[in-house]
């Protein structure tokens, strides 16, 4: 029963000129892409005092899906705002 179903699905596959692996292989690889895609377009944003941003609100609107932003730890007193991006990493630097 088994075999058969397996040679169902291969005739499936054939009938369309193509097998279920290589649709999935292909699927895998543009997945792949897309990923290395926005991990290479991704940028690192430092924040803190003495660097070009000393404020989180001044990269608020700087930030792109999948970037990065080091916050300098500190006191960043009537400093407010919202993050609207997506897949963004914040991270705070001991220092």
């Amino acid at each position: 029963m088994l075999v058969e179903r397996n040679y169902e699905k291969r005739q499936v596959g054939e009938k369309f000129g193509f097998s279920i692996s290589f649709v999935v292989m292909r699927i895998a690889f543009f997945l792949i892409f897309q990923l290395i895609a926005v991990m290479a377009a991704a940028n690192t944003w430092h924040v803190g005092l003495g660097r070009q941003y000393t404020k989180p609100s001044q990269v608020m609107s700087l930030v792109q899906r999948g970037d990065t932003v080091e916050i300098d730890s500190g006191l960043y007193v009537k400093d407010v705002g919202a993050w609207n991006q997506d897949s963004l990493v914040l991270r705070c630097r001991i220092g």
